[in-house]
């Protein structure tokens, strides 16, 4: 594996719209792989399951045409703005579904959402190429300002244990999906 990581709360500024604004989840930077391939794969929502620790089932639900006079929301990969994506999660022995909405795509830089249900607040993919000796190298960020529905389990997620267990499942993720693109490319 050649990457690494980093958690806790960017200090470029408070929860906003913006993924460079809000609490960093965790930040992996992989050698040898375009931000390109990396959009790619994180725009394949349908894979997700294939390297996502206790992700146990996804669905795009995509959204409605857009009308013939307007050019249409952006798309990439199958996932285009306007799109719910449901998660089925397991974690700590719970069972949790969250609905997002995909609100901005920007090839191959950024793909941000918005949660729907399950959750309530924003998150987003940061993609940043980065100088690296093995010539390609990328930096895929993860940031999200969130609460858990329903409340008693948005407690119990903010408590010590739980956030170090999920951020042990997005530290294992990440690395899963960077070891999956290396094979890859």
């Amino acid at each position: 594996m050649r990457g690494r990581e980093a958690r806790g709360k960017d200090s470029r500024g408070p929860a906003s719209a913006s993924p460079a604004e809000r609490e960093v989840v965790e930040s992996r930077t992989i050698a040898g792989i375009s931000r390109e391939s990396l959009f790619r794969r994180l725009s394949d929502v349908e894979r997700f399951p294939e390297w996502g620790y206790g992700l146990r089932s996804v669905r795009l639900r995509p959204a409605p045409p857009p009308p013939s006079t307007h050019s249409g929301p952006t798309i990439h990969n199958g996932l285009r703005t306007g799109d719910q994506i449901e998660f089925g999660l397991r974690a700590a022995g719970m069972e949790h579904h969250v609905t997002s909405l995909v609100t901005r795509i920007e090839p191959p830089r950024l793909i941000e959402w918005r949660y729907l249900s399950g959750a309530s607040g924003y998150g987003g993919w940061l993609l940043e190429d980065v100088s690296g000796e093995a010539g390609l190298t990328a930096r895929m960020t993860l940031s999200t300002d969130y609460s858990v529905e329903p409340p008693w389990l948005d407690r119990l997620a903010h408590r010590p244990f739980f956030r170090g267990l999920i951020s042990d499942l997005m530290g294992r993720s990440l690395r899963r999906l960077a070891e999956g693109l290396e094979r890859e490319f």
